[in-house]
C-alpha cells in the first residue's frame, strides 16, 4: 500500500446493496474496499479521474490517471468530504509534495494520519517524494509548527546547514546522506551539531566507505581527518588533540602519518602543540598473510645467533619491513 493510500481505520464488509450515491456504473473492489467508477481509453487502461466510494456511500478518493498508470493529482476524503491527504503521481510514482490532514469529526471510516507512531499534537504529515522515492518527512501540529516524533518543537535551521539535511531527535544532530540508485551509501554524509557547528563529514562510493573523512569539535576546529579505499583506511591521516595518556611524552598534541589496507604504515611524526616535531618512527609497508609468511622472521629453521638476527632485521627494516 502506497503511502497516501492510507485507508480507513479498519476494512469494511462487501456491502450488500448498492450505497445511494454510487453511479450505477461503478463496480465494487474487493481489494481496496471500494467502489469505483473508472474511465477507460480505447485499449481497456484506466485513463482519466477515477472515483472511489467507501461502502457506506461516501466519496473516499480521486486519481488522475494516463493509459493505465496514475498521472496527476490525486485526493482521499475524510467522511465529512474535507480532504484526507492530496499529493501527484508522475507516470506511477509519487512525486512531489503528499499531504495528510488529521480529522476530528464524525464518522468511523476517517483516515488517520498513519497508522501508527503519531507524535502527539500532530495535525498534519508531509512527504516530499522524488519518482517514487521518499526524501523528507515532516509533521506539523495545528497550529502549524514543525515538530518532532516526540511531539516536541522542531529546532530552527542554522543559516549553515543546507535545506536538504534532516533533525535526529536520537542524535541531536542535523545529518545528510546521499545514496546511489541501489539505495546504497554513495557520495557526501555530513552531520552538524544543533546549533550548527559541522561535526562529521565522510565519503561513500557504492556503499562503502571511499575518499576523505573529517572530524570537528563543538567550536568547529579540525581533530581528525584521514582516508577509506573501497573499505578500508588508507592514505594520509591526521589526529589533533591526542589523549596525553597515549604517549609517554605528554606533549604530545598531534600525529600524522598514513595508513594502507587497514594498516598504520609508512612515517609517523608526533608534534607539541605548538606545530613542532616531537619525534618520528617507521612502521614500512603493509602486508598481506601471504608476505607475513613467508618472512625470515617466522622460518621454521633454528633461531640464528644473536648477530644473525640483527643482520636479517636490518635487512627487513631496509625493505620497509
Amino acid at each position: 500500500m502506497s503511502v497516501e493510500d492510507a485507508g480507513a481505520l479498519a476494512p469494511p464488509v462487501p456491502p450488500i446493496a448498492r450505497p445511494a450515491g454510487v453511479p450505477e456504473a461503478a463496480e465494487w473492489n474487493a481489494s481496496t474496499f471500494e467502489w469505483e467508477l473508472v474511465p477507460r481509453d480505447a485499449e481497456g487502461r484506466a485513463h482519466g479521474l477515477v472515483r472511489g466510494w467507501r461502502s457506506d456511500g461516501l466519496l473516499a478518493h480521486e486519481h488522475e490517471h494516463r493509459a493505465g498508470l496514475r498521472h496527476g493529482a490525486f485526493r482521499r476524503f475524510h467522511p465529512d468530504g474535507t480532504v484526507a491527504r492530496e499529493g501527484f503521481f508522475e507516470d506511477g510514482s509519487q512525486h512531489g509534495l503528499t499531504i495528510a490532514h488529521e480529522y476530528e469529526g464524525p464518522g468511523a471510516t476517517h483516515e488517520p494520519l498513519q497508522h501508527c507512531c503519531v507524535p502527539p499534537g500532530a495535525w498534519q504529515l508531509q512527504h516530499d517524494f522524488d519518482h517514487g522515492r521518499l526524501e523528507d518527512v515532516r509533521w506539523y501540529d495545528r497550529e502549524g509548527r514543525h515538530i518532532l516524533p516526540s511531539g516536541a518543537l522542531h529546532p530552527a535551521r542554522p543559516a549553515s546547514v543546507p535545506r536538504r539535511a534532516a533533525f535526529e531527535e536520537r542524535t541531536d544532530t542535523w545529518t545528510l546522506r546521499e545514496h546511489d540508485a541501489q539505495g546504497m551509501p554513495h557520495g557526501v554524509w555530513q552531520r552538524w551539531a544543533r546549533d550548527g557547528v559541522l561535526r562529521e563529514r565522510d565519503e561513500f562510493q557504492a556503499g562503502k566507505a571511499h575518499g576523505t573523512w573529517r572530524r570537528w569539535d563543538a567550536a568547529g576546529a579540525l581533530t581528525e581527518e584521514g582516508g577509506w579505499r573501497s573499505g578500508q583506511r588508507g592514505g594520509s591521516y591526521r589526529r589533533i588533540g591526542v589523549p596525553p595518556e597515549l604517549y609517554a611524552d605528554d606533549r604530545v598534541h598531534e600525529e600524522r602519518g598514513g595508513f594502507d589496507r587497514d594498516q598504520s604504515t609508512g612515517t609517523w611524526t608526533l608534534l607539541d602543540a605548538a606545530g613542532a616535531t616531537l619525534g618520528a618512527f617507521e612502521l614500512g609497508d603493509a602486508l598481506d598473510d601471504e608476505a607475513l609468511l613467508a618472512s625470515p622472521a617466522l622460518a621454521g629453521a633454528s633461531p640464528p645467533a644473536r648477530d644473525g638476527w640483527l643482520a636479517t632485521a636490518r635487512a627487513l627494516e631496509a625493505e620497509r619491513r
